[in-house]
């Protein structure tokens, strides 16, 4: 991480934030082309936006590069899938019967896809940036 700002080993989670905790994704579901019902969770997250992107490529080898005050990990063609607004640190996508993640994504074949949380942090930490990301959350879409 860019201030020596790492989470605890096995947290799985990105950074550490204002918050002294970290973003965190994870998620739940089928990722099936012909059944998605892939949701993502963002958790450790400071309350306000967050930006959920989809990219097609792992960024520095799976370990990412740093951005803001966090470490990019989703790169490659990339797709601002939704912005949710975190309560009480956390937020999902997608919410109820709205749009699934596959098709917001444009997934239209099988493969790999990499997922991950661009949020607002502004309170004096670590860079001058006022933003981190969560850890990123590899899906592997089948037919």
């Amino acid at each position: 991480c860019p201030c020596g700002n790492a989470s605890s080993v096995g947290a799985q989670a990105g950074c550490l934030n204002s918050t002294a905790a970290a973003g965190k994704l994870t998620a739940t579901g089928g990722a099936s082309l012909a059944v998605d019902t892939i949701v993502l969770s963002g958790t450790g997250m400071p309350n306000g936006p967050a930006l959920y992107f989809q990219g097609t490529t792992q960024l520095g080898g799976g370990a990412g590069i740093a951005f803001g005050d966090g470490l990019r990990c989703a790169g490659g063609s990339t797709i601002r899938l939704s912005i949710q607004t975190n309560v009480s640190g956390s937020s999902q996508f997608p919410i109820g019967a709205g749009p699934r993640l596959s098709v917001v994504g444009l997934v239209a074949a099988p493969g790999t896809r990499n997922y991950q949380v661009w949020y607002r942090d502004s309170a004096a930490f670590c860079t001058a940036s006022t933003f981190n990301v969560t850890n990123g959350w590899k899906v592997v879409w089948a037919p």
